[in-house]
């Protein structure tokens, strides 16, 4: 990163979260020109730092919280979108349900807010599914089984096979804690599909 696109992130972050969510837009409608090398991810983490800072104090900061939740938001969609690394793609995902989470539970629910909203959380939770509701029952019933019956040689032969399905499944089930959390806090109602996987969730590895 050069010292004028560092330089460019420092101010940026020191205006006033309508100030950089105008830029920002801007910046999308290429009104506006963007320093080489530019830092995306530190400015999405420090909006995301700040948004959730802002949003545990007095009502007074409740809307400058949320401007800064958005503006993460914006980045961080961004970054999932134009990234073709899968870990890191994955990785920006999770950051972005983990910051809509925390916002839901301490500003409320909202019906079609770009951050507050929980539906948008439940359909990236589906749209990144990568095994069906049978699969995951099916795979986490072996897991727990090989780890419950402690054979050292046949648990590294499992590893050694099939280390990418077990990296998926704690993916899983660190996903699907957000939405059993929604649950739990009822920022979401109930319904058949959602219970249905979050019954699964402790028996995931």
């Amino acid at each position: 990163m050069n010292d004028e696109a560092v330089i460019f992130l420092n101010n940026l972050l020191q205006q006033e979260p309508s100030r950089v969510q105008s830029w920002l837009n801007s910046v999308w409608e290429d009104r506006q020109q963007v320093p080489i090398n530019f830092n995306w991810l530190g400015l999405a983490e420090t909006a995301a730092f700040k948004a959730s800072d802002l949003a545990s104090k007095s009502e007074e900061y409740r809307q400058s919280s949320l401007i800064w939740a958005q503006i993460a938001v914006l980045v961080y969609n961004f970054l999932a979108r134009n990234r073709s690394n899968g870990a890191i793609r994955e990785s920006l995902i999770e950051s972005l349900m983990n910051l809509r989470l925390y916002m839901i539970l301490q500003l409320g629910a909202r019906v079609d807010d770009p951050v507050l909203d929980p539906a948008l959380i439940i359909s990236c939770f589906f749209e990144n599914l990568e095994f069906s509701y049978e699969d995951t029952l099916a795979k986490a019933s072996v897991w727990k089984k090989l780890f419950r019956d402690n054979i050292p040689e046949a648990i590294s032969q499992k590893l050694e096979s099939d280390m990418e399905e077990l990296r998926s499944l704690k993916k899983l089930k660190l996903r699907l804690g957000i939405i059993k959390t929604l649950l739990e806090n009822n920022r979401i109602a109930p319904n058949q599909v959602l219970q249905a996987w979050v019954s699964i969730w402790e028996n995931l590895p």
